[in-house]
């Protein structure tokens, strides 16, 4: 396993210790025991209770008792949730720390993305973001599947609700074994089972085999003389779906490019630009498929329809 980030710094541990406090003024000391009421407590109130919340998980964190720290500040962070309370950010930050110490990649990250979607200062967004970096590899794997012919259908339900084209990759995808399935109109379907490891990528290259049918051949022989009484047109409508089918598959390349390009963005302008063209790409990349599919379909049925159901 990689070494473990290193422990906190003097300024990180000046970030949980020193929690923006809440100053409460004139205001009388809580009582020890609270008179019962229905009425909600109010922001100051809630404010206090999360401070008292911040003091408990220090002591913890600065003793190195991570995991009983999280208890405090996932307290904390609920309160100054509903307090609105500036301290939430900090709070958030610790959390994400306590999982980064405890070696639990997957959940540190996380948390820090959660903290990252609130405003602070510059050098604690710039630790979120090198913690990330460095904890992802640690966290999950990529799954990148090539297919022969192209434009197959993959349908990997683990990791996708709806199917997908290949070439197709998947980045953060957790340790494990999944199962693939490659679809393509007169082949025969292809089930992979794939183990994701942590690091690296891994690569799978998937080919299907087309269906042996007396049907193609005997098309195949008829073809010249269908051809005879059709002219070329059959064929440039055939060949236009192709194209499209060619350009839908270019779009969906774009649109892939798009989405994983988006992944690596902090939330902003730049990340929603890239999720427009990878959504634009994408609806495109349909209708090219569409259009492709019909214009193709009806190119082959003119060509090896029955010379008899032409018109003289």
């Amino acid at each position: 396993m990689p070494p473990r980030l290193s422990k906190l710094t003097s300024s990180a541990v000046v970030a949980l210790a020193l929690a923006v406090p809440v100053s409460v003024g004139a205001q009388p000391a809580a009582p020890a025991v609270a008179a019962p009421s229905s009425a909600p407590e109010d922001a100051a109130a809630l404010m206090l209770r999360a401070q008292a919340a911040i003091d408990a998980a220090s002591g913890k964190f600065r003793a190195g008792d991570f995991e009983g720290a999280l208890g405090p500040l996932r307290e904390a962070e609920a309160l100054a949730s509903a307090a609105n309370d500036p301290a939430l950010a900090t709070v958030r930050f610790n959390i994400a720390r306590c999982l980064e110490e405890l070696d639990r990649p997957a959940e540190a990250v996380a948390a820090f993305e959660r903290y990252l979607e609130l405003p602070d200062e510059t050098h604690r967004k710039e630790r979120a973001w090198a913690a990330i970096r460095a904890l992802e590899p640690r966290a999950f794997g990529t799954l990148q599947v090539s297919c022969r012919p192209a434009g197959v259908r993959l349908v990997a339900n683990a990791l996708e609700a709806s199917p997908v084209l290949c070439p197709w990759q998947r980045a953060r995808v957790a340790p494990g074994r999944y199962t693939i399935e490659a679809q393509a109109p007169g082949y025969a379907p292809t089930t992979r089972e794939v183990e994701v490891k942590l690091g690296p990528p891994t690569f799978v290259d998937l080919e299907l085999l087309a269906f042996p049918t007396e049907r193609v051949v005997a098309a195949e022989q008829a073809a010249p003389a269908v051809e005879a009484g059709r002219g070329p047109w059959p064929w440039i409508l055939a060949g236009a779906g192709v194209a499209a089918l060619a350009g839908g598959a270019l779009l969906t390349t774009s649109a892939v490019e798009a989405r994983d390009a988006a992944e690596t963005l902090p939330p902003g302008s730049a990340r929603n630009s890239k999720v427009d063209t990878y959504e634009l790409d994408e609806r495109l990349s349909w209708g090219a498929y569409g259009l492709g599919a019909g214009a193709l379909s009806a190119g082959l049925l003119w060509l090896f329809l029955p010379a008899s159901t032409e018109a003289p």
